[in-house]
């Protein structure tokens, strides 16, 4: 049957047709659920990625942390010997200066003492002097007072060029006392 109408052959077609399209809706279907798939594993990728570069951010951060926190040790580690000698250096200082002034004290108490000890000397000597002096003067006025008594008793003449022979060492004439002025 050439030039006939099979509708079976219409039927066939047409299942063929539902059927194609049936395994194109399947096909996108799949498609798009691959795609999602897809889309989800590139999203995991991504995220992984993501994390890896958060996680390395991190280790690099912390890697300048610990050596930033290892300067900052260091720095406070010098800061604080520096700070340690210039504390022993002020405190060195005070005592030169407190050992200054005691020696100071105790030099000034010496030379007080010896003061206090030439004057004492001085005084001893000057009191020495004065009595000396005295017993001088006390001297002389008793050779006076001889002298007076010895002259009220003789009753001679009187020479001018003639020592009292009271075998003094200090006895002069009266000529000599004048021709001595």
């Amino acid at each position: 049957m050439k030039g006939s109408f099979n509708p079976s052959e219409v039927q066939r077609l047409e299942e063929d047709v539902r059927r194609w399209e049936k395994e194109e809706s399947l096909r996108k279907i799949e498609e798009k659920h691959l795609a999602g798939l897809i889309s989800y594993e590139e999203s995991l990728l991504a995220k992984q990625q993501l994390a890896d570069e958060a996680k390395a951010q991190g280790d690099k951060v912390r890697s300048e942390r610990e050596k930033l926190n290892a300067k900052l040790e260091k720095y406070r580690t010098e800061e604080m010997e520096k700070l340690r000698r210039t504390v022993e250096r002020c405190h060195e200082a005070e005592q030169m200066a407190k050992n200054a002034y005691t020696s100071m004290v105790d030099e000034k108490r010496q030379k007080a003492a010896e003061v206090a000890e030439e004057s004492r000397r001085i005084k001893v000597c000057l009191i020495e002097q004065k009595e000396e002096e005295l017993r001088r003067k006390l001297q002389v006025i008793q050779e006076i007072k001889t002298l007076q008594s010895l002259q009220g008793q003789r009753a001679k003449e009187f020479d001018q060029a003639e020592t009292g022979r009271l075998r003094l060492m200090c006895e002069m004439s009266l000529a000599e006392v004048r021709s001595a002025r």
